[in-house]
């Protein structure tokens, strides 16, 4: 199948899949077709970058660019918060504890180094804004103030 050749032939791939899927058989099988699964990966790909880019270079001239790369189409964007707040859901179970299981992140170590750079109380201030954006993108704001709005108040930029 292909799921078995994925496994074989790359092991990140397959974890990636499997993290996307978020235990769903149908999404996991969805995302075997090439094109869903790099649609997905470019996806989560792009969180990882910005992730790193707000918590540990914290530079506006990267960060600034990268928010109009969020979607602006309310479904592709409600997809991206979820995967956002998984991340830095992730990041904030590691300070607890170094065994948590994690639903964004397929290396451990990539997110405990994350997590040991960035105080608990600004993963917790980010965690509440995107929460906030979220609920802001089910009723329909505008999203380009919106995604501003989630970075300047989370002290991203």
């Amino acid at each position: 199948t292909r799921a078995a050749q994925m496994k074989f032939t790359s092991q990140k791939d397959f974890n990636e899949l499997i993290k996307a899927s978020r235990g769903g058989i149908g999404k996991a099988l969805e995302y075997l077709e090439p094109k869903a699964f790099k649609e997905i990966k470019a996806q989560r790909d792009f969180i990882r970058s910005f992730i790193f880019e707000a918590l540990v270079r914290r530079r506006a001239e990267n960060i600034i660019p990268m928010l109009s790369k969020f979607s602006s189409k309310r479904d592709a964007l409600a997809d991206e918060l979820l995967l956002l707040a998984l991340a830095v859901r992730d990041l904030i179970v590691l300070k607890k504890s170094d065994s948590s299981s994690l639903e964004f992140y397929c290396d451990a170590n990539e997110a405990i180094e994350l997590s040991d750079k960035v105080p608990l109380s600004f993963l917790y201030t980010l965690y509440k804004n995107i929460d906030v954006a979220i609920e802001e993108n089910k009723r329909n704001a505008n999203v380009r103030i919106m995604i501003m709005k989630l970075a300047v108040n989370s002290g991203i930029i």
